[in-house]
């Protein structure tokens, strides 16, 4: 667990803290085939406050990731196969105000909080064509859903202005999104001591950064893809 906190002045301080555990299990069936599974947890939260007159108040957001992998390795004779499965549950609670003195009349504002489900599976080979010449082709797919109870809104086409709401009921699944992402590599030894290696490799991420800075701030809001 990582904790920090910084103070700018008396009156304003700025916590964050990160948190992550993850439980592993590895299990050889046999001499060609073995699996490496994950269960991963990770909390990423701040709060940033403020204590001067009537400015009394405490901004705070945060992340959650819960999640499970499982990698398979499989070795034949000129051939390394890796293959897996992936989930992931994330929390986001973009931001909430909330007041340090009950005396002072302070607007609270809550963004909206959200669910979202990330699944994915791939599989590669590495084949080793000749002693100095291997070949490495996979792909990927990826799938990317908000889990309800929550809005989807619909945009005018000129503006930025939307025209229509939908609300969806809890643990329904709403702006989805997925992907196939090719991956290729080419690798040939030069010598015992260099080798010449390319690479085509397409990603997609489904979690955006919003940021009002031109550098990364603790303060910083990941939030999941979507049509806003």
């Amino acid at each position: 667990m990582i904790y920090s906190v910084f103070i700018v002045d008396g009156a304003t301080n700025l916590k964050w803290s990160y948190f992550a555990n993850s439980i592993r299990w590895n299990h050889l069936y046999n001499n060609r085939l073995f699996s490496n599974n994950l269960f991963l947890y990770s909390n990423y939260h701040y709060k940033y406050s403020i204590n001067e007159g009537l400015r009394n108040f405490s901004w705070k957001s945060q992340i959650t990731n819960i999640g499970l992998k499982a990698d398979y390795d499989l070795f034949l004779t000129k051939n390394h196969i890796k293959y897996g499965l992936q989930a992931m549950n994330h929390f986001f609670s973009p931001g909430q105000t909330i007041s340090n003195d009950t005396s002072i009349n302070v607007k609270i504002v809550k963004l909206e909080e959200r669910k979202a489900l990330e699944l994915g599976c791939y599989i590669s080979d590495e084949i080793k064509l000749t002693d100095n010449f291997s070949l490495s082709l996979g792909f990927r797919f990826s799938f990317f859903a908000h889990i309800g109870p929550g809005y989807s809104y619909n945009y005018s086409e000129y503006s930025e202005t939307f025209t229509d709401s939908l609300y969806h009921n809890k643990n329904k699944l709403y702006n989805a999104f997925s992907s196939f992402e090719p991956r290729l590599g080419i690798s040939y030894k030069l010598s015992e001591n260099s080798s010449f290696k390319m690479s085509y490799n397409k990603m997609v991420q489904y979690i955006q950064l919003l940021s009002n800075s031109s550098i990364g701030m603790p303060t910083d809001i990941w939030f999941p893809v979507g049509i806003f």
